[in-house]
Formats: structure tokens, C-alpha cells, sequence
């Protein structure tokens, strides 16, 4: 990719939300209205990334390292902490799948589920099964990301 992408991260948002309004200024701009003078673009520029710029990406890559630590913190709350109650919530209409008694576990299943889809994207295969306990399975594929980051965070399918 060219490094003349604007980078994705949060480093843009102010120049984002500035070219928005400058191509709404322009499109609602009549060259033949003489009381109208035409919009300016920003003065804000972007930073550039392929597809990421280094600030952007060194964020990325620290926080993907944290994963695993956070997953262990959330799994060793007490069982009482983020519990279902009985009011269902949490279901939809037509749902058959009854939720667990713990939305905490609910979301690490989640992690583990999205990290083996990342790891199998890198990888260029189907997806594997849920392996290990669920602790150790985000442990080990959390570091197997962060060793292969470069391929990961250029990887065409990265979740624009």
C-alpha cells in the first residue's frame, strides 16, 4: 500500500471530522449564488500510514499484548461480580441459545473466539477449534499474534 493513505487510528479524528465538513461546505456550495464564497479546504492535515502510522501501530501492538493479562484479571473475579440476572435481558426474540450465568465468561468465550479468527486470517486457514482452557488458549494466541504483529496489522482483511 501507499503511504499516502490516511492512517485509520485515532490520530485522524480531527482531521476526519474537519474534511467532512468542508466536503458537506462543498457540496451545498452554488458557484452561481455571488453571497456564497467557496468553502476553504481545512487546514488540518492528515497523517499518513500504510495503512497504520507508527504511533498508531506501536499503540496497537501494546495493547494487543495486554490481552491476555486483562483476560486473566477478568477470569479470576468472583463468580458474583457481572452475573446474569433472570429478567433475559440480554435475549432477542427467536434466540435458542440460553446465555451462560456469566457475562464475564460470555466475553472472554467472545476473546478467545475473535483471537482464533485473527490467528487463522494471519495463518490463511480455517479457523480452529476452541483448544485448552480458556485462559491459556488467549495467552498462547495472544503472543502468537504479537510475534507475527507485521503481517497482522497490514493484513488486507484488518477490520475497515
Amino acid at each position: 500500500m501507499s503511504a499516502e493513505v490516511p492512517c485509520d487510528g485515532p490520530c485522524n479524528s480531527r482531521w476526519r471530522k474537519a474534511d467532512a465538513e468542508y466536503k458537506r461546505a462543498l457540496a451545498g456550495y452554488d458557484p452561481l449564488d455571488a453571497d456564497q464564497s467557496r468553502p476553504s479546504p481545512p487546514e488540518v492535515q492528515p497523517v499518513y500510514g500504510d495503512p497504520w502510522c507508527p504511533r498508531c501501530k506501536n499503540q496497537i501492538h501494546e495493547q494487543l499484548s495486554q490481552l491476555d493479562d486483562l483476560a486473566c484479571l477478568l477470569s479470576a473475579l468472583p463468580p458474583s461480580v457481572n452475573a446474569r440476572n433472570d429478567d433475559k435481558a440480554g435475549l432477542v426474540s427467536g434466540t435458542r441459545e440460553v446465555p451462560s450465568p456469566s457475562r464475564r465468561m460470555d466475553d472472554l468465550a467472545e476473546l478467545g473466539q475473535w483471537l482464533r479468527d485473527w490467528e487463522s486470517v494471519i495463518r490463511g486457514e480455517d479457523p480452529k477449534p476452541h483448544r485448552g482452557y480458556l485462559a491459556s488458549e488467549i495467552t498462547t494466541i495472544t503472543a502468537w499474534l504479537v510475534a507475527h504483529f507485521g503481517p497482522l496489522i497490514t493484513h488486507p482483511r484488518r477490520g475497515r
